[in-house]
């Protein structure tokens, strides 16, 4: 039953329709349980999962009973709604779930994420969790989530992603993810569009903090140390990578503003884990999974990667097709390894074969097979990346759960 509920899911994606008006109707009907419990909204190109990590571990370091909503799910389609880190119930979701599709079929209309951010304000109501940590689907101003008024907003980095739904330049994203600011305070991770961001903050009554103005990170070997708002010395954090420290930084002044310990902040950042972003799960050959799905997060990953000593490396790269995939190439190509070009389960999956046109490499299209291949190539002091989509992550992991 519950495995039939989810396909059914699935089958709503087509009705998707930019807008709050279906999922305020919705809610309206379920008793607007968004507002039973208090939120922190997380928008952002790149490091909004990351951010909503470790935001909601600080807040269970705390003692807080934290909701954490995240898409999309790797593996389980239960990861997208969480309560202390443990996965919604099959009997509660199916519930709860074929509820509300009974009452999008007598005349509500909904899209698929409509429905599972219905299901989750729902679930965390029911729950009577303390906080709720939101990240948002896509965009901002017009997806289903922002229908809260959080205690905090915040804004990760941006660059460009959705080109074709949020606009084609920085500051159209950035006026599309500006749409979750309300009259409670902002964080932002993009210092450099502190002067965008404070325009909107003055017009909503919203007080601006920023990573690099308001709280300053820097790197101590495998520690960072903070300063400003708040100053801790020696911070460990659990997440590879130096753009985790700007994540952490992010988090931490988030938490500052809900007024969570400084023993707490130091717990939930070394604790937090966020799989499938520079999630290492094999040291010899490194083996690394990672979901980069844009040129900033590529770039980042290449950064990061390049920290690690390994002789050969072979790339299994899977995309959607309405990503930047000749820039992603472009950037990966620094790393000189040997691509494996393979195809995620997803209706919007890029035929592989179209990834010959921009770099030489093997087509495998399924990706068992392509992650098989790596491994039989890759010998001790070898590395292999597996990156270019959540979704291929997800494949790939399915696979080594069975």
């Amino acid at each position: 039953m519950y495995d039939d509920f989810v396909e059914k899911l699935y089958t709503y994606t087509k009705f998707a329709k930019l807008g709050l008006k279906n999922i305020q109707s919705l809610l309206e009907i379920l008793g607007n349980p968004q507002n039973n419990f208090k939120s922190i909204h997380v928008a952002g190109t790149n490091g909004k999962g990351s951010v909503a990590a470790m935001i909601s571990q600080i807040l269970m370091e705390e003692g807080y009973k934290t909701g954490l909503y995240i898409s999309p799910h790797l593996v389980d389609f239960r990861e997208r709604i969480q309560i202390n880190r443990r996965l919604i119930p099959k009997k509660d979701l199916l519930r709860i779930g074929e509820n509300i599709v009974n009452i999008v079929e007598s005349g509500n209309p909904a899209s698929f994420f409509e429905i599972t951010t219905a299901i989750m304000f729902k679930y965390f109501a029911e729950k009577k969790i303390d906080y709720g940590v939101i990240e948002v689907g896509m965009g901002g101003r017009l997806d289903a989530t922002n229908v809260i008024l959080p205690e905090v907003s915040v804004i990760t980095h941006i660059s460009l992603d959705h080109t074709k739904i949020l606009g084609n330049t920085i500051e159209k994203i950035a006026f599309e993810k500006a749409g979750i600011i309300k009259n409670r305070p902002t964080v932002i991770s993009d210092y450099n569009l502190y002067s965008f961001f404070s325009e909107i903050c003055k017009k909503r009554g919203s007080k601006l903090y920023s990573v690099g103005k308001d709280l300053k990170y820097t790197k101590k070997g495998d520690f960072f140390d903070i300063n400003g708002v708040l100053n801790l010395k020696d911070l460990e954090i659990s997440l590879k990578g130096d753009h985790q420290l700007l994540n952490a930084s992010t988090a931490i002044l988030a938490s500052y503003i809900l007024g969570v310990s400084e023993s707490s902040i130091r717990k939930g950042i070394k604790k937090a884990k966020w799989e499938g972003r520079f999630e290492i799960v094999n040291k010899n050959p490194l083996i690394v999974f990672d979901g980069g799905h844009n040129p900033d997060g590529i770039k980042t990953t290449v950064k990061t990667m390049k920290n690690f000593n390994y002789n050969n490396i072979y790339i299994v790269f899977g995309v959607l097709k309405d990503k930047d995939y000749k820039k992603m190439i472009r950037y990966l190509e620094n790393l000189n390894g040997e691509f494996i070009f393979t195809k995620t389960n997803s209706d919007r999956a890029l035929d592989p074969e179209e990834l010959l046109e921009y770099a030489e490499g093997t087509v495998i299209e399924d990706p068992k097979e392509a992650f098989e291949i790596a491994k039989k190539k890759a010998k001790k002091g070898d590395a292999i990346l597996v990156i270019g989509s959540l979704y291929l992550i997800g494949d790939i992991k399915a696979i080594l759960c069975k």
